[in-house]
């Protein structure tokens, strides 16, 4: 039992350096970018994002949301959390602890001749249509 435990902690300490590397963070953020950008229609781009399996915290640096005219709608510097749950996000739940962010730049707009906002627009596009079952989360 005692070997198992010891294992899994070199795992979680050998894991964690390796995302700690710049060089897998920068891959890990562009993964995640261009498969959301492809699902969605999107233009998202995260620089870094930190992931240690250990405390389970996460942090996502340098995230950009261009809107649908090609202006700034999001501009994060730095984004933290952590992750509640790993079962859930297995499972494709998202459950994130306290979230902090520094230095946002949010520019909400609605262009002369729309009626929709760019926030509206760009929620839209992560909207499937489908009505939820009751008692799901969206």
């Amino acid at each position: 039992m005692v070997r198992i435990v010891l294992v899994l902690l070199l795992i979680c300490v050998l894991g964690t350096l390796i995302f700690s590397l710049p060089v897998v963070q920068t891959l890990l953020a562009q993964y995640a970018t261009k498969t959301i950008n492809k699902q969605y229609g999107t233009h998202i781009n995260i620089n870094r994002l930190k992931i240690s399996l250990i405390s389970w915290d996460t942090a996502l640096e340098d995230v950009f949301i261009e809107d649908y005219k090609k202006d700034t709608l999001f501009y994060i510097n730095e984004l933290k959390t952590s992750i509640l749950s790993i079962g859930n996000l297995a499972q494709g739940n998202l459950e994130f602890g306290d979230i902090s962010v520094d230095e946002l730049n949010f520019k909400l707009k609605t262009y002369f001749g729309e009626e929709n906002t760019n926030l509206e627009v760009f929620v839209d596009k992560l909207d499937d249509g489908k009505p939820r079952a009751p008692g799901t989360p969206p």
